[in-house]
């Protein structure tokens, strides 16, 4: 019982104490999604240029090359989310 609860601790610390900063171009529309623990940023579990609208591979047929990325931090708690999502539409 006392390694369960100790199982369950751990996880809860590790989940409370990881953090996502979610960013996407302003010139493309490509995602990322930097994860960290404890402050640290941890490559393993980050996700780098998502293109999950398909904005990316349109904006590099248009143009023909790849794109600088110009990041914005996206705050996934404010109406800018759904002003983003509606604006690929």
């Amino acid at each position: 019982m006392y390694f369960v609860t100790l199982i369950f601790a751990l996880l809860l610390v590790l989940i409370l104490s990881s953090k996502t900063t979610w960013r996407t171009c302003s010139v493309c529309g490509v995602q990322d999604f930097e994860r960290s623990l404890f402050g640290k940023k941890v490559e393993l579990i980050s996700t780098r240029e998502v293109d999950e609208y398909g904005t990316y591979a349109k904006w590099k047929e248009d143009h023909g090359t790849t794109c600088n990325h110009q990041w914005i931090i996206v705050d996934e708690y404010a109406d800018q989310v759904k002003k983003h999502i509606d604006s690929l539409n």
